[in-house]
């Protein structure tokens, strides 16, 4: 594997990662909901003959204001939960691979997601009380702990009082009382920060074991995974061809 010697251009690459899912989700908003030809003309609207439409500011603001959440420039759940995964890597520094229910890093994530989880609509029923082994957050958490869309999985899986992990995954049930493993997009675009961690960190476990805290489904976790270990290999230097096949064969 290729690896920056210079840490500069490293952080350079993981702050532009950053910036680069925040403007996708930005210009994405828009198409998440696109599913009939009202939606599609709404789309439209966003792109011009040279490219992109204007940015706009729209979305939620970190005061609780609601605005459009569909419209180009919202700020959804894709990125202020990735804010909140970065923040358990930051208040809580990891060790090379998670370790389980116990793990520092993880509860301090679990508590984040917690907090993000009691501020959108209908969260309310989210434990808010301090979680048991995870580190203190800064204050920064406000940032991202905001009414903006959550997806139904996640706010559910929150609702359960515990964190699941990988190998005790959470056990929930649809309406009809049928087992149910949350196997949505929620644990992948929030991974990103995984994929940050130094080159001798398992961008890979730490990618499923932070998806794993709200989704059950095997599958859902290793996209995740994944996508995790995809962006540490990039940052790490690998061109885009050999990153996917070293990702998809790891």
């Amino acid at each position: 594997m290729a690896i920056i010697k210079n840490t500069f251009d490293y952080a350079a690459r993981v702050r532009a990662s950053g910036l680069a899912g925040a403007l996708g989700d930005m210009y994405g908003a828009p198409f998440e909901h696109a599913r009939d030809k009202a939606g599609i003309e709404a789309v439209k609207a966003t792109v011009t003959a040279s490219g992109l439409a204007p940015y706009n500011p729209k979305g939620y603001s970190p005061d609780g204001r609601p605005m459009d959440q569909e419209g180009l420039g919202a700020i959804t759940d894709d990125t202020t939960m990735l804010g909140c995964t970065a923040l358990g890597f930051v208040a809580a520094p990891p060790a090379t691979a998670p370790m389980g229910a116990d793990d520092a890093t993880l509860r301090t994530m679990y508590q984040a997601f917690l907090i993000w989880g009691s501020r959108q609509l209908d969260g309310q029923s989210v434990m808010t009380q301090p979680v048991q082994g995870a580190k203190p957050l800064p204050t920064l958490i406000d940032k991202f702990a905001f009414f903006c869309g959550a997806g139904t999985g996640t706010l559910t899986a929150l609702q359960q009082g515990r964190m699941g992990t990988t190998d005790q995954p959470l056990v929930m049930h649809d309406k009809e009382g049928k087992p149910w493993e949350n196997n949505g997009c929620g644990g992948v675009m929030r991974t990103a920060p995984a994929g940050w961690l130094p080159a001798n960190y398992d961008a890979y476990a730490w990618g499923t074991a932070q998806a794993a805290i709200t989704h059950a489904n095997p599958m859902a976790q290793a996209g995740a995974g994944f996508v995790a270990l995809l962006i540490h290999k990039l940052l790490c230097g690998e061109n885009l061809a050999t990153a996917l096949d070293r990702s998809l064969y790891a």
